[in-house]
């Protein structure tokens, strides 16, 4: 089976023909993560890094929907909020695309 590929780098559109023998060709897109949706418990700031000393992008009150979380940061400023001491940090996409921080015991997940 012969199989052409094509991809685009910068602005040239490269092309690879190969031959392909008694194998299955894989699909070269990877997967995006699985979005887990998150809710504040309290009122949360949206900060650029995670730590209280960073800029704050934008607050959510209590209830409202953050959108996706992606990741956790262990390894961020320590803080108090909504009765508890953590480092631990989340990195959330809100519902206008944006990316930023919000500290975890706030976060209802």
């Amino acid at each position: 089976m012969r199989r052409t590929i094509a991809t685009l780098i910068g602005s040239t559109l490269v092309a690879a023909t190969a031959t392909v023998t008694g194998a299955s060709v894989a699909s070269a897109a990877p997967q995006a993560p699985a979005c887990e949706r998150a809710f504040a418990r309290a009122a949360v700031k949206v900060r650029a890094i995670p730590t209280t000393q960073s800029q704050v992008l934008g607050t959510f009150g209590q209830g409202a929907a953050l959108g996706c979380i992606w990741k956790a940061e262990s390894g961020g400023g320590k803080a108090t909020a909504c009765g508890e001491t953590s480092r631990t940090w989340l990195q959330i996409t809100a519902g206008n695309g944006r990316k930023g921080w919000v500290f975890e015991p706030c976060v209802q997940h």
